[in-house]
């Protein structure tokens, strides 16, 4: 039977991941660098998968609120400003950057997309060759801080690191029922 990973090392991995403020993606040809987000409103807090390819969906994206496509020209500063003005009412809570020059903007992440490791993300961005713009099917996922500490509706309850509250529990809980069973 398969054991589980031991609870203080799985806790300890969840939570300094996004206490990381820059980091590299290697890929085939250079290193590049993931931008963490300090001088916007926004903090990086990992690689996650697209969801509309995976099956049994119905093509739903990890974020669908709103995009934009820059051939080029797209940068990670130019995607998060994206992301914080596109409403006249809020910035959005999470921006992501896909496959080098995709924006994608949403108040809550698809159920379906679930973390990988930075170095998944590996695709730079059209108009910042240096820097990393998500992947094929992979986003560099991005919080918008300004909303949780501001939002009044409810909406931005995802904290700075409120993305992995929610993450850290259910893997706990996943975690315990797995160490309890083996």
């Amino acid at each position: 039977m398969p054991r589980g990973i031991p609870l203080p090392l799985l806790s300890l991995l969840l939570i300094a991941t996004p206490i990381l403020r820059h980091v590299t993606a290697q890929s085939s040809n250079n290193t590049l660098t993931i931008v963490d987000g300090s001088a916007s409103n926004y903090v990086y807090i990992g690689c996650w998968n697209e969801t509309s390819a995976l099956p049994g969906t119905t093509g739903l994206r990890a974020l669908s609120d709103a995009s934009e496509t820059l051939p080029e020209e797209m940068t990670v500063e130019r995607c998060l400003d994206f992301c914080a003005h596109d409403r006249p009412s809020r910035p959005y809570q999470l921006a992501g950057l896909e496959y080098s020059r995709e924006c994608w903007c949403g108040d809550e992440l698809n159920s379906l997309s679930e973390r990988l490791s930075d170095a998944a993300c590996d695709t730079p961005c059209d108009g910042a060759n240096t820097t990393v713009c998500g992947g094929a099917l992979r986003l560099s996922l991005y919080n918008s801080a300004f909303v949780a500490a501001n939002d009044k509706s409810g909406a931005g309850e995802l904290s700075a690191d409120g993305a992995w509250k929610g993450a850290v529990f259910g893997t706990v809980v996943l975690a315990l029922g797995f160490a309890l069973a083996g």
